[in-house]
């Protein structure tokens, strides 16, 4: 995964093609608005042979909740024309897929770094305020997560130094240490935003209307004011950190509470991923004041992954960063960049 991102402003989003309204969907009907939705696609006349705007819808529908497969349905079935179906096709992507991919792991310079010096008095400055977040939600995980990343086990080294208590746990435990970092489930770009950049207030908007319009019950969980909450949040090695953010490790819900299978969209041989098992994990929680991360928004994470892999579109949307540092407009056909 290329590392260089780019700010919520940068990335182009598509607007959706309908109501803004989300449509209230009768459990019964969500069915038969699948298959409504398979026909109209059926009828759609593609650009070229390459055209890929109905191969991506009918992942989506298969692929989302059932509530959100039913709104992406009925959103299908009432688009009067295959432009309307080619801007929803690249709402998809620039409204989910694109920030999913390309914002995660944008986290703040923490506290010991010689940068986060900068305008270090200045409590209005945005970026001094989410460092501030940053460092506050790193101590509240790494405690409930018991000092240690919740995927792989190992110690957090700076935890192990400062502190008795759990270089002795570490000890019983004969672990291995390393840094760790906090790692927002969903990006912690799509938090608080600067009043003063109205690209980046709309971006936003857009994205998190979109969020909720396919994940139902969304906001009842977390919100742009709760973004840096610990439900959206665990400590991580920065390599597992950098794979999970990017959507190339995901952790599925099973039906046993904190316990995920790995979902893994990268080679074995990847060092970064040495310590990375395979199979169940359980995560830990060794201070119940802390809430664990909450399973909706696991569930919002693997089902994106899921969808971004399926499609193809993980490797297309980072080749593009790797050439322009931003992910650009993607065509139905082939996904070419728009020039």
């Amino acid at each position: 995964m290329n590392t260089r991102r780019p700010s919520v402003s940068q990335i182009p989003i598509t607007h959706h093609p309908g109501s803004k309204a989300v449509p209230i969907i009768n459990g019964c009907a969500s069915g038969e608005l699948n298959q409504k939705a398979h026909e109209r696609l059926g009828r759609y006349l593609p650009v070229d042979e390459e055209d890929e705007v109905v191969k991506l819808l009918n992942l989506f529908i298969d692929l989302l909740p059932e509530n959100g497969s039913a709104v992406l349905s009925h959103d299908v079935i009432n688009q009067e024309n295959d432009a309307e179906l080619r801007q929803l096709y690249n709402h998809l992507i620039d409204a989910m897929l694109k920030p999913m991919r390309s914002l995660s792991g944008t986290t703040p310079v923490t506290s010991n770094s010689p940068r986060s010096t900068a305008c270090a008095g200045d409590i209005t400055n945005p970026k001094v305020a989410s460092r501030r977040n940053y460092s506050s939600l790193k101590n509240e995980c790494l405690k409930r997560d018991a000092y240690r990343c919740q995927v792989c086990g190992i110690w957090d080294r700076n935890s192990v130094q400062l502190h008795k208590e759990v270089l002795e746990a570490k000890e019983r435990s004969n672990g291995r240490v390393s840094p760790t970092e906090v790692a927002h489930i969903l990006p912690g770009a799509l938090g608080k935003f600067d009043e003063d950049n109205a690209a980046q207030a709309e971006n936003k908007r857009i994205i998190w209307e979109c969020l909720r319009r396919y994940f139902s019950g969304l906001d009842e969980v977390i919100s742009m004011q709760s973004i840096d909450s610990a439900s959206n949040a665990l400590t991580l090695t920065r390599g597992i950190h950098s794979n999970f953010s990017s959507l190339d490790i995901t952790l599925e819900e099973t039906s046993q509470p904190d316990v995920y299978n790995i979902i893994r969209y990268i080679a074995d041989d990847d060092i970064e991923l040495d310590y990375l098992p395979h199979g169940e994990i359980i995560l830990r929680h060794s201070d119940n004041s802390i809430p664990m991360p909450n399973p909706f928004i696991l569930s919002v994470h693997a089902t994106i992954g899921r969808i971004l892999h399926k499609s193809g579109l993980a490797e297309h949307l980072d080749a593009l960063m790797g050439q322009h540092g931003m992910p650009a407009r993607i065509e139905p056909s082939k996904f070419l960049v728009l020039t």
